[in-house]
């Protein structure tokens, strides 16, 4: 009963949040109608807006260490008291943070004394994650007075700082840097600066000398230690480097599954291990899921890239030939003909396309030569009270049925 009790208050929650400004639209994680391709699409776009107006843009990534674990109970109790929550949902957090215990059975005879807890979103409740939206929310606003943005993903925050010159780009950088690090002082938080890295992207035609006696890294710090810049940036699960290309992100994408693809191989011989039609099912339901992760964000701006398709079919290659038991001399348009597969540029064709559907948007185009179709958008944010079961069979157009 306890966990339908929490899980009625969290949608109800999530209902006042969605239909209120309380949480800021630049918090991505445990939001409805939000997903971590959305946080990636809006800091690409910006970043890419940017750089056509020729200024000079930073991405830094900052890492909580222990977020979730260091979050205390009185803080997050005074963020929800300033983001005028409803009494009746304040008092039941009161009461599910008061008085929390915890005690370790070192055997049935030998219990060690309980331990009050006074820090930690609740693990494996349904009101952890959102207690952690409500105390990240005011970091938010001290930076609104300078021209950066920052994202967040659960406890991942992206700091996009953009500025005309290179020496501008440092200090409002820096500055916005020392703001966040008091607001993580002041709730009791650490940054994990190992963990931290950054990405300068130059305006075009600087990018080619940096590093090599041409434009040198701008110089940013977070509590007196300089965060490191690299080539490229992994932002959950897609890289982007500072080229604004996805020719990392392949190759990131290629090394991971060939590498898994070889493992295939090696437990799938003609007479003993994983049949054809095992793998075939494996690849198409586990990896080419991760190859067309985020599909919607990098595969429009590469579909035309004869270097990246070259890329991306070699991660087929390995599962191809396992599938039709070829040898290692076929050529991988034989390899995806005789095991059955779509080449993956028409996956990803299809895939950045559709994905359109899981989002409130009315109008998209499918196929190469497809008409518009309409397609009514789903109401995300309903009253929890007037939730229905909803056959999507009977939402779909006709022109998906057949």
């Amino acid at each position: 009963m306890g966990k339908i009790l929490d899980k009625i208050i969290v949608n109800r929650t999530y209902y006042l949040f969605q239909n209120s400004s309380c949480l800021s639209s630049f918090q991505y994680g445990f939001r409805w109608g939000k997903s971590s391709v959305d946080i990636i699409d809006d800091i690409f776009n910006l970043v890419r807006e940017n750089r056509h107006l020729k200024k000079h843009s930073i991405i830094v990534s900052l890492d909580i260490e222990g977020a979730f674990d260091n979050a205390s109970y009185d803080l997050i109790l005074q963020a929800a008291k300033n983001m005028n929550i409803p009494s009746y949902i304040l008092n039941f957090y009161l009461s599910f943070l008061s008085n929390r215990k915890t005690y370790s059975e070192i055997s049935p005879k030998s219990i060690a004394e309980p331990l009050t807890i006074n820090k930690g979103c609740p693990q494996g409740s349904n009101s952890g994650p959102l207690l952690w939206l409500v105390l990240l929310d005011s970091i938010f606003y001290i930076l609104k007075d300078l021209d950066t943005k920052l994202f967040a993903y659960a406890d991942d925050l992206l700091l996009i700082c953009c500025e005309n010159s290179r020496y501008k780009l440092e200090k409002i950088c820096n500055n916005s840097l020392d703001l966040i690090s008091i607001w993580l002082k002041k709730n009791r938080l650490g940054i994990s600066v190992d963990k931290c890295s950054a990405l300068y992207i130059a305006p075009p035609g600087l990018n080619k000398g940096l590093g090599k006696g041409g434009v040198r890294n701008p110089v940013i710090k977070i509590n007196n230690t300089c965060i490191k810049f690299r080539n490229n940036v992994n932002i959950l699960g897609i890289v982007i480097n500072r080229f604004l290309n996805w020719i990392d992100h392949a190759k990131y994408v290629k090394n991971k599954m060939c590498k898994k693809g070889r493992e295939i191989r090696k437990i799938s011989t003609l007479n003993w291990g994983l049949s054809p039609a095992v793998i075939k099912r494996i690849y198409l339901a586990g990896f080419e899921r991760a190859i067309v992760y985020g599909a919607k964000v990098w595969w429009g701006y590469g579909d035309n890239n004869k270097s990246l398709i070259k890329i991306l079919r070699s991660t087929q290659r390995p599962f191809a030939l396992a599938i039709c038991r070829g040898y290692n001399t076929l050529s991988t348009d034989a390899a995806l003909f005789l095991s059955g597969l779509i080449p993956i540029e028409l996956v990803l064709n299809f895939e950045s396309k559709i994905t359109c559907l899981n989002r409130p948007i009315n109008i998209f185009k499918i196929g190469p030569n497809s008409n518009v179709i309409d397609i009514p958008s789903l109401n995300y944010f309903c009253d929890p009270a007037d939730y229905e079961i909803i056959n999507f069979t009977k939402e779909l157009p006709t022109i998906l049925m057949n």
